[in-house]
């Protein structure tokens, strides 16, 4: 289980866009998740654990 994690995300048009991982990632050998914003998903790539 990764900690639980919160981003926000400026749009282009300047309306903030939150999201949050809770996050399980379902196949651990990939960092990859993908974040559905009104519709659209994006791959986002999670930075490594601070070690």
């Amino acid at each position: 289980l990764r900690r639980f994690r919160e981003a926000r995300i400026d749009a282009p048009d300047g309306r903030p866009l939150e999201f949050e991982l809770d996050g399980e990632l379902v196949d651990g050998r990939s960092p990859w998740i993908e974040v559905g914003i009104e519709g659209a998903r994006l791959p986002v790539l999670l930075p490594p654990e601070a070690s």
